[in-house]
């Protein structure tokens, strides 16, 4: 049975220690290369090192095969046998963040074990802080040599504040948003958004966007589910990591520390 045992989360600490010196010395730069791939998305070297350290370190830990935001395309033979479980990454989420030098950039991994999420991490390099939880074990943070668990935080000053994309914020999610009395917040990088809310700095994260992927949103959910919080589609229902089905074509929304179901049912009012 995998648990998530001190030396393996000091392993995996270690890998994304070192991608955060690689990424950021790419960030100092003043107009980091860049090229777009066939979707018209951006990727930098600092994506391509990230993606090679993963590949590279992530099997010696836990041997599965990789799928990867970064050449998905390549990875069926690696899964074919087994499609249920394997590692699911995000090299850098948030390259148009990187690339405007907000901060909004994540690295994201994800252990998958029957199309669950075992394990989920959500590294931040700007700030080297890692979230991180593994199933029915709690969800944490640890920065400055500091570990907090996301469970137990105050929410006392805490109000109606949503996440939205920086870059794909629609103006039917914004007359959601205003409809449902939320002080709109913008953020780049899904997994950060979601980080946040777990962390309880907001409330609320909804996209009608087709966009968002698996590895966009894996180890965030993790992080909400065992925070306290609930991800699912616009409709209610669960997310589903499968590999055959990388796109969440019926969007999503994430919430903590208010009624998620009246959510969603607020929100069916304006997409049915």
């Amino acid at each position: 049975m995998l648990k998530l045992h001190q030396g393996l989360l000091n392993k995996i600490r270690k890998i994304f220690f070192k991608i955060g010196l690689e990424t950021l010395k790419i960030y100092q730069q003043s107009s980091p290369e860049k090229h777009y791939k066939k979707d018209n998305s951006p990727v930098t070297k600092a994506d391509l090192i990230s993606n090679s350290i993963l590949r590279k370190q992530l099997p010696k830990l836990i041997n599965l095969p990789i799928v990867s935001e970064e050449d998905h395309d390549n990875n069926w033979a690696d899964i074919k046998n087994d499609p249920r479980s394997f590692w699911l990454i995000d090299p850098l989420d948030g390259t148009k963040d990187f690339l405007d030098k907000t901060g909004d950039f994540t690295v994201l991994v994800s252990l998958i074990i029957n199309n669950y999420v075992k394990f989920g991490f959500t590294y931040l390099p700007i700030k080297n802080q890692l979230y991180y939880a593994a199933n029915k074990f709690g969800a944490f943070k640890i920065f400055d040599h500091s570990r907090v668990s996301l469970n137990n935080l105050n929410t006392t000053e805490l109000t109606q504040k949503s996440l939205v994309s920086r870059h794909h914020f629609s103006q039917k999610e914004k007359r959601i948003l205003n409809k449902l009395n939320f002080k709109i917040i913008k953020k780049g990088s899904a997994g950060l958004k979601l980080a946040l809310i777990a962390e309880n700095k907001y409330n609320l994260y909804v996209s009608l966007s087709h966009g968002l992927s698996i590895w966009d949103v894996s180890s965030g959910a993790l992080l909400l589910k065992e925070s306290g919080g609930e991800v699912t589609d616009l409709h209610g229902n669960k997310i589903n990591f499968n590999p055959r089905a990388i796109k969440l074509k019926k969007g999503l929304v994430a919430s903590k520390n208010i009624d998620h179901k009246k959510i969603i049912k607020q929100i069916s009012h304006f997409i049915n």
